[in-house]
């Protein structure tokens, strides 16, 4: 009875009907709970549907509960290494995760892991996504060395085994310039965000609008370490990107004009300020009412911005004298 209330609750999966699902499974558990061994293949079998079953209709910590009780039997049964325990490790990690325990996701994706490095070859592609998922594991829990270790373990198997043009490839050299930069190392962030842009450039095409993501993380990354010319540049290429692929009312363009807007200064550029204040207006007085408050500022800003000119030009002239 219980093989059948098992098998009709894989049916209900299939279709979608996880409810249902989840009340036949626990139907099939409690029968093999009463007439089973502990330890027995089958009680484990019962645990680890019924698990599945809670984690299709959300209910995580439920989910946990018998997936570690299925686990503890398969651990008695099963040799350590064997490739299907790897498996319910990485779902159990995958549980505490969903609910936000980090450091017990972890514990279990390095079980996983052991497993793995036993048992596939050692620039497997499982291998080099496991890597990422523990990099990015670790980058939630602030660890970033640990999670450069885990990148560069990643990393290390797609240069093996990927064509240098391979879009994995740049979004592995992205992944690491995010850990260096939230570890505030700026210069080592940007070697590797330029790595994949030139990928990206290559495989997507120099006006992709993906790309405007990476040069803007650029940008601000050469702000924070002063180099404010080389901030300009990566930002106008963005923009220039922005242009050719957005329509001239879209949001993103509107905010990209007005991020080098406060850029400008910083280089001297008061010129540039007051050209891009007043592309802004032209795209606010489209997309916007004429009386829109944020139509008045911008002609406040190029008002202000007309009077510091003068008084650039004039302090200029007087230096020449």
């Amino acid at each position: 009875m219980a093989n059948s209330y098992s098998g009709l609750s894989f049916a209900y999966e299939n279709i979608g009907e996880h409810s249902k699902a989840l009340s036949i499974s626990e139907k099939a558990l409690r029968i093999r709970e009463t007439s089973l061994p502990p330890n027995h293949p089958d009680l484990a079998h019962s645990y680890n549907q019924h698990a599945y079953a809670c984690f299709k209709m959300d209910q995580y910590s439920k989910a946990i509960f018998y997936q570690e009780k299925g686990l503890a039997i398969v651990n008695k049964n099963l040799d350590r290494n064997d490739f299907d325990l790897a498996g319910l490790y990485k779902f159990v990690a995958h549980l505490y995760e969903k609910i936000g325990e980090y450091t017990k996701a972890l514990s279990f994706y390095e079980k996983q892991l052991e497993i793995c490095i036993e048992t596939l070859p050692e620039n497997h592609q499982d291998l080099a996504t496991l890597y990422k998922k523990l990099a990015s594991l670790c980058s939630k829990m602030g660890e970033y060395s640990n999670a450069v270790f885990f990148h560069e373990n990643s990393f290390a198997i797609y240069i093996k085994t990927l064509i240098p043009t391979t879009r994995e490839l740049a979004t592995a050299y992205k992944s690491i310039g995010e850990v260096y930069y939230n570890m505030g190392k700026y210069s080592k962030a940007v070697f590797f965000y330029d790595k994949a842009n030139e990928i990206f450039e290559e495989t997507l095409g120099p006006n992709d609008s993906n790309l405007t993501t990476s040069y803007s993380s650029i940008d601000w990354m050469y702000d924070n370490m002063d180099e404010y010319w080389k901030a300009f540049q990566s930002h106008e290429y963005g923009l220039g990107i922005y242009q050719k692929t957005l329509p001239l009312s879209h949001s993103d363009s509107v905010s990209s004009d007005n991020n080098v807007v406060v850029m400008c200064p910083n280089i001297g550029e008061y010129s540039k300020v007051l050209y891009y204040l007043e592309k802004i207006l032209g795209i606010l007085d489209i997309s916007m009412p004429p009386t829109h408050p944020h139509n008045e500022i911008c002609k406040a800003l190029i008002e202000e911005v007309k009077q510091d000119l003068k008084y650039v030009t004039v302090f200029h002239s007087v230096c020449d004298d």
